[in-house]
């Protein structure tokens, strides 16, 4: 029986999916850093932004250590898919042709930070080319074989990605209190120019993100836009079930 199928049945019988993965030799397929369809739902660099929301994540250890808990919350999936993830996400930005003050801006609105004024990720790209070391880390201990690469993903959706940007615009300019790290425009300022040099699956996932972090309320026509988006993007359905709280009613922050 394949191990999809035994999770499938595990779920169906409300079992915890360690009864499936712990202990069981599995013969996993290569590391895909192009897979979305992780059940767990959000990946990648918004994942990480969320572990890093304001100034909690303090209570839980310091900050590598918290960039390790996403590289090692693999349980269940191919081991090291979330350190590949996230190496392809961050080594966009990092390679980029975005200044340094945007880029910054990027993190701090997706992870809710603006406010925060600590010294490790006031410089973005810096920030960022640790938490690239991490998951290279993670990787070797897993394959040491694996060879990073550029992945590639269907669905035309860049000039979709970029009119919700500018829809949300004002109300992400509102919420979001600019910087001193460059960015007089804010999160949505920053977002538009990623869309035009960053692959837009990113950068609707860190759309997503920062109206998260920004407690924005968004319509449901907007929602269901966002919905098909990820879809066309072959995202697991729980990837935008995690955003159900930009609906009016559902959020804990208004």
């Amino acid at each position: 029986m394949r191990y999809a199928q035994l999770l499938e049945l595990a779920d169906r019988l409300t079992c915890h999916s360690a009864v499936i993965h712990e202990g069981l030799n599995v013969q996993w397929p290569p590391i895909d850093p192009s897979d979305r369809m992780l059940p767990l739902g959000r990946f990648g660099l918004p994942a990480l932004a969320a572990m890093f929301a304001g100034d909690h994540w303090r209570y839980e250890g310091a900050r590598l250590e918290t960039v390790q808990r996403l590289l090692h919350s693999d349980a269940g999936l191919v081991p090291g898919i979330q350190a590949a993830i996230l190496l392809d996400d961050v080594q966009r930005l990092v390679d980029s042709t975005l200044e340094g003050g945007i880029v910054t801006d990027l993190w701090l609105a997706a992870s809710g930070r603006w406010y925060v004024r600590d010294e490790f990720d006031s410089d973005g790209r810096r920030w960022l080319r640790e938490i690239t070391d991490e998951c290279r880390i993670r990787l070797r201990d897993v394959d040491p074989a694996y060879a990073p690469s550029q992945t590639s993903l269907h669905g035309d959706v860049e000039s979709a990605v970029l009119r919700e940007i500018r829809e949300c615009r004002p109300l992400l300019n509102t919420r979001f209190t600019p910087i001193p790290s460059g960015s007089a425009g804010g999160a949505g300022h920053a977002l538009e120019l990623a869309a035009a040099s960053v692959r837009s699956d990113l950068v609707l996932r860190l759309l997503l993100e920062t109206l998260r972090a920004v407690g924005a309320v968004v319509t449901e026509e907007q929602y269901a836009r966002y919905t098909d988006l990820c879809e066309r993007l072959g995202y697991h359905q729980n990837y935008i079930r995690n955003y159900e709280r930009l609906l009016p009613g559902r959020g804990d922050w208004n």
